[in-house]
């Protein structure tokens, strides 16, 4: 079912305005924003690089867990175009692309596309200033994720330590959150 709001009657010179969408939901309601960039994003795909959108690149930390990553958007159609966290084994080490200036490239786990997948990314920069701090920004979050991931681990050891100690004090007793099995 159209509304007649969506139409323009082209005999007038007036044009009916579309509506803004009020409540519209991006999943970034819960993160503040660290900082953007202006940039172009490339990504590796049959051996050269596709560019993959112009747009606002975002590093984003989530209130709660306050874990870092990057989000960016098409300017235009405002598409996820990358959606990754700053983190993982092997990824998100940034190199300097060889063939073009003020431009970085790294490997992560993007899911920009709906599910995960490992992505070869690239952005470039206009202004030197921006390149650089980038790489700032981008060590800094990697380095800061990483942190967060060896406190969860450590706080994870300690649960497990302490379930030992408590099966060692007490044999036999059921453990909370585990079932017995017959």
């Amino acid at each position: 079912v159209c509304s007649s709001d969506l139409f323009v009657d082209w005999g007038k010179e007036e044009e009916r305005k579309l509506k803004p969408l009020t409540n519209w939901k991006t999943g970034e309601e819960d993160e503040d924003i660290i900082a953007t960039y202006q940039v172009k994003l490339y990504r590796w795909a049959n051996d050269e690089w596709k560019q993959r959108g112009r747009g606002c690149l975002k590093f984003l930390q989530h209130k709660d867990n306050k874990q870092i990553r990057i989000v960016m958007r098409q300017d235009q159609t405002k598409k996820v175009v990358a959606n990754f966290y700053i983190f993982g084994e092997g990824c998100c080490k940034l190199e300097r692309r060889l063939d073009k200036e003020r431009a970085w490239e790294w490997t992560c786990k993007d899911c920009s596309d709906g599910s995960y997948k490992i992505e070869k990314l690239s952005c470039k920069f206009e202004k030197k200033e921006e390149f650089e701090e980038f790489q700032k920004e981008f060590e800094k979050a990697r380095e800061f994720n990483l942190k967060i991931y060896e406190e969860y681990l450590k706080s994870q050891e300690e649960k497990k330590e302490k379930v030992e100690d408590q099966v060692k004090k007490e044999p036999g007793k059921e453990l909370p959150n585990s079932s017995k099995e017959e």
